[in-house]
Formats: C-alpha cells, sequence, structure tokens
C-alpha cells in the first residue's frame, strides 16, 4: 500500500510541476508573440511606466516567465524555483493590488487565482511531499 501511495504522490507532484510549467511558458508566449503589445503596454503604464520602458518591461516579464516555465518543468533546484514563483507571484498581485484593483472583481478571476499556483508552486517543490505526511518512528523500548 505504501508503494501505491508514494507512486500517486510522486505522480501528482510531477502534475502539478508540468501545469505550473505550461502556466509560465503559455503567459509568456502569448504576452510575447499573440496578444496586441500595446494592450501589454497600456497595462504597465497604470503602474506608472510608459513608452519604450514599458515595452522592455513586458518583453523582459514575458521572457523571464518562458525561461521560469523551462525551469520548472525541468524539476531542478525545486526549492528554489518554488520560492521564486512565489515571490513572482506575490509581486504581481501586489502592484495589481495597489494599481489595479478591480481586478480583484473581474468575473473570471485572474488574481484570485494566484492563491492556486501560490499552493501548487509550494507543492511542487517537495513541500507537500514525503517529509510533511511521513509519520514519525516510534523509537521501541529495550
Amino acid at each position: 500500500m505504501r508503494f501505491a501511495e508514494e507512486f500517486v504522490s510522486r505522480r501528482a507532484v510531477v502534475i502539478v510541476r508540468l501545469s505550473l510549467a505550461l502556466v509560465w511558458i503559455w503567459t509568456g508566449v502569448i504576452c510575447l508573440a499573440v496578444a496586441p503589445i500595446a494592450e501589454s503596454e497600456q497595462l504597465v503604464a497604470r503602474i506608472g511606466i510608459q513608452g519604450a520602458a514599458a515595452r522592455w518591461i513586458v518583453w523582459l516579464t514575458s521572457a523571464f516567465e518562458i525561461v521560469l516555465g523551462v525551469a520548472v518543468a525541468s524539476g531542478r533546484w525545486p526549492v528554489v524555483i518554488a520560492w521564486t514563483q512565489i515571490v513572482l507571484i506575490v509581486g504581481f498581485t501586489a502592484i495589481i493590488t495597489a494599481f489595479m484593483p478591480e481586478w480583484w472583481l473581474h468575473p473570471f478571476g485572474p488574481i484570485s487565482k494566484n492563491m492556486v499556483l501560490v499552493a501548487a508552486a509550494w507543492a511542487a517543490s517537495g513541500g507537500a511531499g514525503e517529509s510533511s505526511t511521513q509519520k514519525p518512528e516510534i523509537a521501541e523500548r529495550p
């Protein structure tokens, strides 16, 4: 039974990790190649960055998201990658909350879903892995 639980747990972590990777890569690609750059620049302008600087922010952020997605998919450095995701998500959420609070009331909930992404990043790092679910061993008395 323990083997089956570990097998399912490992599979779940891989599925969560690859799902997160897809979200990061997809978001970066959409921002760079599909969405009109002017729309992205308008969003960045709402935090006070305009013109060429806004364009650079869009490009750099999108490229970073693609690189982060590839890093997440690789499964290497899970704790560092998880904290990178968490800091980025919390940072984006704080900026949006400060400058575009109406996004919290959007019918599709694009900001409220960040809470799930933070939890998924933590879980994919092994935060919810064996060490936290393993029962402590009780020493036998001599």
